[in-house]
């Protein structure tokens, strides 16, 4: 499965983006997609193999800005019309949570019986629009 290749001195949030924060329950790395565990209120890394059909989307919380180790605060964004991921996209291409722990990748890059889970489309080889799915367990 080819999952990006993430710089993570290359991963920024959009400037018209909102900013999020929590506590990690995991390392994290930029770039990485997370989850929000209702058991402890960390977050931790979200895979496209987490569990039951939808249950991806529902745990669906962002991507990583800056990377953190347990109990460290990571930054986020659940939604930005201008990420840059730190990795070579190719345009017009939809990328989607992979069933790596964290990692994004295309659609046919997707282990059998994943859970699909948009995550956002490339709107230049360096642009990411992250824009999750309806439905998705995405802060208010």
């Amino acid at each position: 499965m080819a999952n990006l290749s993430s710089t993570a001195a290359n991963v920024r949030r959009g400037a018209n983006s909102t900013p999020r924060r929590g506590v990690a329950g995991a390392t994290i790395a930029p770039c990485d997609v997370i989850y929000l565990d209702p058991g402890d209120q960390t977050l931790k890394l979200a895979d496209a193999n987490s569990g039951a059909a939808g249950d991806a989307i529902r745990k669906f919380r962002g991507i990583a800005v800056n990377g953190a180790s347990s109990g460290q605060d990571v930054d986020y964004v659940s939604a930005d019309d201008d990420f840059t991921p730190g990795a070579t996209l190719v345009p017009g291409t939809p990328y989607f949570m992979s069933s790596t722990p964290g990692k994004l990748c295309e659609l046919a890059d997707l282990a059998a019986g994943a859970t699909v889970t948009f995550v956002g489309i490339a709107k230049s080889t360096t642009k990411l629009r992250v824009a999750p799915a309806a439905g998705g367990e995405v802060p208010a």
